[in-house]
Parts: structure tokens; C-alpha cells; sequence
């Protein structure tokens, strides 16, 4: 049962009882009936619908880097690191199991198979650092906000790459200083 003026994940509840939504409690109620026949009370956990792409898109810009974006970066960026570690074991693997062939040609196709393979999983094992770094900054509220400037770097340019840690201006100008460097 809630009461009116509740709020659970940033939604204001309304109703006295929600089925869509389940909150902590933080009391359980009393037991129902007495005696040896008494019902125990049954908590329930949060369960909450995971936050989509479209609905992340949809938040007034007010609400930016709020605790379910947040969240749902981090799930993003625990995926992507579980995945990038996934394939690595994968490679691993398919490397260790693979059998040699007699024919010349067999050979030569299979070798430039795994040089494509290992290049692939070189830049993944590059780029785990980056996810890890992210993952830091979400724990340390830096998360979403350009390291040159400091302003939002924009929930669009994060769904497309979430390690990023420039915003679309930051990263020309740094990219236009490579440039002139020549590195």
C-alpha cells in the first residue's frame, strides 16, 4: 500500500496499490489472522523496468545523468565489458583447438583468419581499459560530463559511445591538435 505522495524510482505514485511497480518496504505489515494459522507478511524486492534507449531519449534534459541513467550506462558498459571479455576467451580457444591443415591453401586461409581474428581481439583488449575507466567515473559522478570542459556531453553521443570522454567539441579540437602535431 502506498501513499499518495510516494515516490519510487522518480515516479510518483498515485494509486493505493501498484502491481506494475514494487517498492521496497520498509516495514512488513502486521500478520494476518492469529493464532498458530497466522499468515507471516511477505516482502517484496524493487523491481524495476529496465531503462530503454528510447525512454533514456525521452527524459527532459533537467533529469541528466540522474541515478537511471546512470544505471542504465552502467549495465551498457558491464555488457560491453562482459562481451569484450567473452570474446577474448572465445579467441583463445578457437586458436588453441585449431588443427593444421595439409594443403598449402587451407593453411594460408586459416592463418589470415586468425591475423584478422587476433587484430579484432587487439583492439577489444584495448579498448577494456576505456570501458573500465567509464565504469569509474559512473562510482565517481564524473560520468557523462567532457574532461576538457566539463559540460554534458549529451545522452545521444553516449548511447553511441559511452566510454567517450569528450563532448562532440572537446573532441574536434583535440583531434584538430593531433592533427597539426602529426601524431
Amino acid at each position: 500500500v502506498f501513499d499518495s505522495g510516494c515516490v519510487v524510482n522518480d515516479i510518483p505514485m498515485t494509486s493505493s496499490r501498484s502491481f506494475d511497480r514494487v517498492a521496497d518496504i520498509g516495514e512488513l505489515p502486521a500478520p494476518r489472522g492469529t493464532g498458530k494459522h497466522a499468515m507471516p507478511a511477505i516482502a517484496t524486492k524493487t523491481v524495476a523496468k529496465p531503462l530503454t534507449e528510447k525512454a533514456l531519449l525521452a527524459m527532459p534534459g533537467s533529469s541528466y545523468m540522474n541515478a537511471a541513467q546512470l544505471n542504465f550506462f552502467r549495465e551498457l558498459l558491464r555488457k560491453q565489458r562482459q562481451d569484450l571479455v567473452d570474446n577474448a576467451s572465445m579467441t583463445i580457444d578457437h586458436l588453441r583447438d585449431g588443427e593444421a591443415e595439409a594443403d598449402p591453401n587451407d593453411r594460408a586461409t586459416i592463418e589470415e583468419e586468425n591475423s584478422i581474428e587476433l587484430r579484432i581481439r587487439d583492439r577489444e583488449r584495448k579498448m577494456l581499459p576505456r570501458v573500465d575507466a567509464a565504469l569509474q567515473r559512473i562510482e565517481t559522478g564524473r560520468y557523462g560530463y567532457c574532461d576538457e570542459t566539463g559540460d554534458p556531453i549529451g545522452l545521444r553521443r553516449l548511447l553511441a559511445r559511452p566510454t567517450t570522454v569528450y563532448s562532440i567539441e572537446a573532441q574536434e579540437r583535440h583531434e584538430s591538435r593531433q592533427r597539426i602535431q602529426g601524431k
